[in-house]
């Protein structure tokens, strides 16, 4: 996965960038346990109306096979031996733009608009070349590029705390090619969300 070891590499070069041009701004820590992805980011505050936010999300699965059927179910007696193992990171960023500044005792609503992308990376053991080469395509697959938009709203309780609701629109993107049956595949999901969120400035 070339491609994708470069636009990680972007994408780590782009926070480094982030972190040291945000260096005198104040820092800011966000979760939104309601959600399976981007549940949390950090960013830097922009004066009283705007956050620059980013993170990184991470999961991985394996599942392991070993023994036989010895002729169960009528069949001839078949040894498996197998493990497969999956992971996925996946890096986001974005801006939340306030329409109210971000002051103690006020609620602020707000517009967010997230891009991130996907890396997938499956281990599927010992194979064939063919079959290496339709893995790969199958990480492609499931490698899609997104992009949130949102709006929500954030009470201050204090200017270093916040809690607020958000709604949102989530839209995913892929496109591959199997070279080994001539296809090429093209997906495009979107789905809503909801998420409660819970802000920490330091």
């Amino acid at each position: 996965m070339k491609t994708g070891r470069i636009l990680t590499a972007i994408s780590l070069m782009a926070v480094l960038l982030l972190m040291v041009s945000g260096a005198q701004a104040e820092m800011i820590f966000g979760v939104k346990p309601s959600t399976v992805v981007q549940s949390s980011y950090f960013g830097f505050v922009a004066g009283t109306s705007m956050v620059i936010e980013f993170g990184v999300d991470y999961a991985r699965a394996g599942v392991k096979v070993e023994g036989d059927t010895e002729g169960d179910f009528g069949f001839d007696p078949i040894e498996v031996d197998a493990e497969v193992s999956a992971s996925m990171l996946m890096p986001h960023g974005g801006v939340k733009l306030y329409l109210k500044p971000r002051t103690a005792g006020t609620t602020s609503p707000y517009f967010l608009a997230d891009l991130f992308k996907a890396f997938t990376s499956i281990d599927p053991g010992e194979v064939d070349d063919a079959t290496e080469d339709l893995i790969a395509s199958v990480e492609e697959m499931l490698s899609p590029f997104g992009l949130n938009l949102g709006f929500g709203a954030e009470y201050h309780f204090s200017d270093r705390f916040s809690v607020g609701g958000e709604y949102g629109l989530r839209y995913l993107m892929s496109s591959t090619e199997f070279d080994e049956i001539d296809m090429k595949v093209s997906t495009n999901i979107g789905m809503t969300y909801a998420a409660i969120t819970a802000n920490f400035v330091f």
